[in-house]
């Protein structure tokens, strides 16, 4: 664990002048399947997806002069900014604070995942840099998904193909091999003197 308490990146966020055009990268020839929303009172568009645990943000703000047109016209398209996920924003805004870097919101900012704060353009070096706190109910989900995605793995080397019928592969477990027949460590099979005398008989 770092001192400023970040457990992983939460997502990456690009500013685009126009989201059909960044699709025609990431959807038509990456081959991703962005999910378009649209915000109309934040006056703004977002497509996302995941990368494994990171998700990709794709926004574009949709009149002049606004949060990522105004990004946009200033730098260019592309990385507008990078959210980190943290343990204790306090602790984090503190840090930043101690180290010289002025942070854009003098409190935690409540959204939709959890509370976040930003450090200015200045500080990040014309990068927005957000520390987010995920909703602890968020949080708990996320770790029940990892948990169950690794006990629900497949157990491919405990299966071996023992052999064949009709085609169809027949497979038992290592601990079915394990399990010996009745009396195979009991030498040949002997037969009772009845059996021997009915077959005499004959």
């Amino acid at each position: 664990m770092n001192r400023l308490g970040i457990e992983q990146i939460h997502h990456l966020a690009i500013a685009v002048a126009s989201i059909e055009k960044s699709l025609e990268l990431w959807k038509d020839r990456l081959g991703f399947v962005p999910e378009v929303r649209e915000f109309p009172d934040l006056k703004m568009r977002e497509a996302a997806f995941y990368v494994g645990q990171v998700q990709i943000q794709i926004y574009q703000s949709t009149e002049p002069g606004l949060r990522f047109s105004r990004w946009v016209d200033e730098h260019g398209e592309g990385l507008h900014h990078v959210c980190f996920q943290v343990r204790d924003l306090a602790k984090t805004v503190e840090v930043c604070k101690a180290a010289g870097l002025a942070v854009l919101e003098p409190v935690p900012v409540a959204g939709s995942q959890g509370i976040h704060q930003r450090l200015t353009d200045e500080a990040g070096q014309g990068l927005e840099i957000e520390f987010l706190q995920v909703h602890p109910h968020l949080q708990e989900a996320s770790s029940r998904a990892k948990a169950t995605a690794r006990t629900a793995a497949p157990r491919a080397a405990s299966k071996k193909t023992v052999g064949r019928k009709r085609g169809v592969k027949v497979a038992r477990s290592d601990a079915s091999r394990a399990v010996k027949r009745p009396n195979s460590s009991l030498g040949p099979r002997r037969r009772s003197p009845r059996g021997r005398a009915a077959r005499r008989r004959r």
